[in-house]
């Protein structure tokens, strides 16, 4: 199946929110940086920044609406089942 571009995008953003939170995890939020990010995604830092202007702040942000995301639709889930 052809991705179409902007799921190609939301996958890229997907890959670096889940790549920080577990850069989060090992080093703690003041030791992991975009340049980690760039060395386990081989997404460039351009691209980062054009997704995250702000940087790690952005995509903390973004990670806290993923996640609540998916807790939600986890709720939703068991409650019908």
């Amino acid at each position: 199946m052809i991705k179409t571009r902007t799921e190609a995008r939301e996958e890229k953003i997907r890959k670096i929110v889940e790549t920080y939170y577990e850069l989060i995890k090992e080093k703690g939020y003041n030791h992991a940086s975009i340049r980690d990010i760039v060395k386990r995604t081989n997404i460039s830092i351009s691209s980062i920044y054009n997704y995250f202007p702000n940087g790690k702040s952005d995509i903390l942000k973004r990670s806290f609406k993923y996640f609540s995301d998916d807790i939600f639709n986890l709720k939703l889930f068991l409650e019908k089942n």
